[in-house]
C-alpha cells in the first residue's frame, strides 16, 4: 500500500490530469487516472479498497462528476470512500449540490498545489483513520452488547479510537454508527479538552504538522490531567451515549450543518458527519456535551423530529 495514499483522478481534461498527478506524485501519493464518469466508475468498482480518496472533475462528457459521486454513495463498497470535488465556480449553489450528494472536499481550478495536497491529505486521513475502526469493529465483537449502563473516560485520541470500537457495539448496528461516534470522541479532545480552535487547526492541517502538534498539546501540564468521560444507557426503546469534555466549550453550531463557505477548508465536516450515524444529536452547556442516540430497528435516513440542537 502507498504510504500517502491512492487516489483516482478523473478529469476529461489531459493538461488538468497531468497537473494532479504531478502535483500529488510530489507529495507521495500514487494516482491513477480517468478522463470521464464511466471509466473511473469501471476502475474504483473493480478494486475499491484500493483507492484512498477520488479527485472528482463537476462537468465531463458520457458521465459528469455529479452523476458518478451519486452512484457512488448508494454503492456500500465504494460509499466510505471520500470524494474531492473540483470545480471552476465557489458558488454557493453549486457546492451545496455536491454536498446533498455526498462531497464534503472541494478544491477549485486551476489547482494550486498546497490546497491540493492539504485537502487531498485530509480526506485521505480520514479514510484511513476510519478503515481502522471499522476493521477493529468488525473483527472483535464486545460484551458492551450485554451492558445496559455503564460510565468510561478517556484522554488521548488513541483511547478515543479505542473507546470507538467498543461502544459501537452497543448499538444495534456497529457499522452504522461508528463513523459518527469516532468523530464526536475525538472532537471532545481536540476541540473540548485542548481547545484548539477551527482555525488552528486549518492551519496546522495547511502545515502538514497537525498530529504532532496534537501530540505535544495532550502532554502539556495544563492539559494531560483532562479526561473525557463517557456514559452509555440501553433501554428497549434507545440506546444513548453522553460525552462530556472538560473544555469550555465551542461555537458547535456553526458546524452543525455544513457550511459551502468551509468547504474548500481540509477541516470542519466532524459534525455534519456524525449527523448521519445518529437518529439524535444534542448540545448542551456550549457544547462541551453532546448527547447522541439511536432508536433501534429504525430505518438509518429517518430522523427524530427531536433531531435538533439543544443550548
Amino acid at each position: 500500500m502507498n504510504e500517502a495514499g491512492v487516489i483516482l483522478a478523473v478529469d476529461d481534461a489531459p493538461d488538468m490530469l497531468f497537473i494532479i498527478k504531478a502535483i500529488l506524485k510530489r507529495a507521495g501519493f500514487e494516482v491513477v487516472t480517468a478522463q470521464n464518469g464511466q471509466e473511473a466508475l469501471t476502475i474504483i468498482s473493480a478494486s475499491p479498497d484500493r483507492f484512498d480518496a477520488v479527485i472528482l472533475d463537476r462537468q465531463m462528457p458520457v458521465m459528469n462528476g455529479l452523476e458518478l459521486l451519486t452512484i457512488i454513495k448508494a454503492d456500500e463498497r465504494l460509499n466510505p470512500i471520500p470524494v474531492v470535488m473540483l470545480t471552476l465556480s465557489s458558488g454557493q449553489r453549486e457546492v451545496q449540490e455536491g454536498i446533498s450528494a455526498g462531497a464534503y472536499y472541494y478544491v477549485t481550478k486551476p489547482c494550486e498545489s498546497e490546497t491540493l495536497i492539504a485537502i487531498t491529505t485530509a480526506a485521505v486521513n480520514q479514510h484511513r483513520e476510519f478503515q481502522v475502526v471499522q476493521a477493529a469493529v468488525r473483527q472483535a465483537e464486545s460484551s458492551l452488547k450485554l451492558l445496559d449502563r455503564g460510565e468510561f473516560s478517556y484522554r488521548t485520541i488513541e483511547e478515543a479510537n479505542l473507546l470507538t470500537n467498543t461502544l459501537a457495539w452497543g448499538f444495534p448496528s456497529p457499522s452504522r454508527v461508528v463513523r459518527g461516534l469516532m468523530e464526536l470522541l475525538v472532537n471532545a479532545v481536540e476541540h473540548g479538552n485542548i481547545g484548539i480552535t477551527y482555525d488552528e487547526k486549518k492551519a496546522l492541517l495547511f502545515a502538514g504538522n497537525w498530529h504532532t502538534e496534537l501530540v505535544r498539546r495532550i502532554n502539556l501540564p495544563e492539559y494531560r490531567d483532562k479526561r473525557v468521560r463517557v456514559y452509555f444507557e440501553r433501554r428497549s426503546d434507545l440506546v444513548e451515549i453522553t460525552i462530556c469534555d472538560e473544555g469550555k466549550g465551542f461555537d458547535w453550531a456553526r458546524y452543525y450543518d455544513f457550511d459551502p463557505d468551509r468547504a474548500f477548508d481540509p477541516n470542519g465536516r466532524g459534525i455534519a458527519l456524525a449527523r448521519e450515524c445518529f437518529d439524535r444529536i444534542r448540545y448542551q452547556k456550549n457544547g462541551s456535551v453532546v448527547q447522541i442516540a439511536v432508536i433501534p430497528d429504525r430505518p438509518p435516513r429517518e430522523k427524530l423530529a427531536e433531531n435538533t440542537i439543544l443550548i
